[in-house]
């Protein structure tokens, strides 16, 4: 039941292109849906009062705009999801905007462009500050993501998202639409054998729905 549920609502989000007066979000929505193997989850945090943001690298914007070894430069396109469950309500939304990032690979830093009033600069990531801030560990795991898209490794001597070390060893990557949640039940995508996979959590542990 909840597979043939899952598979209905993609194939209905994946008509959404189709709608004339479609805005900018719902078009890109209605992508993730129908092409979840262009999406790649790695990152989500709650904003409180019902709000989540999620993010996802778009794999096939991948850019690599500086390559000097041991210096490089990459960007790509990032997806923000958002789901507000305010008052019993879901509103799903979602946008785009290009990252940048800079790479020593030498010494192991990573930095990644902030942009205030036309104005950029590099902002240094320090990992040892993922356990305190919600924000740099999803910047590190978006420069993690890309620097391995890029070049099939990790940048660091180990990777330091869990959800990016997952992706890389399993080739999974959660679907966060909130359409593919049925019961405590996600839908994940397998970008190895391209197919969905449905799993149920219990606590911390993941198991697979038959």
């Amino acid at each position: 039941m909840i597979r043939k549920f899952c598979l209905m609502i993609a194939m209905i989000f994946s008509m959404l292109p189709t709608i004339v007066h479609a805005t900018d979000s719902d078009v890109l929505l209605a992508d993730m849906y129908a092409h979840p193997e262009n999406y790649i989850y790695y990152h989500s945090m709650g904003l409180g009062t019902g709000l989540r943001a999620s993010d996802y690298i778009n794999r096939n914007s991948i850019d690599v705009q500086e390559y000097d070894p041991p210096n490089y430069i990459i960007a790509f396109n990032r997806i923000m999801q958002d789901v507000n469950a305010n008052l019993g309500t879901i509103r799903e939304s979602a946008r785009d905007r290009i990252t940048r990032y800079s790479y020593d690979l030498d010494s192991k830093k990573m930095y990644i462009e902030k942009c205030e009033d036309g104005v950029c600069h590099w902002e240094y990531l320090d990992p040892a500050q993922m356990n305190y801030s919600r924000f740099i560990e999803g910047d590190i795991a978006g420069g993690e993501l890309a620097f391995y898209l890029a070049y099939h490794q990790s940048f660091y001597d180990e990777f330091k998202s869990l959800i990016v070390k997952r992706f890389v060893e399993e080739g999974t990557s959660p679907v966060r639409l909130i359409n593919f949640e049925v019961d405590s039940t996600s839908c994940i995508y397998n970008h190895v054998t391209h197919e969905l996979e449905f799993w149920r959590y219990e606590g911390r542990n993941r198991i697979r729905v038959k």
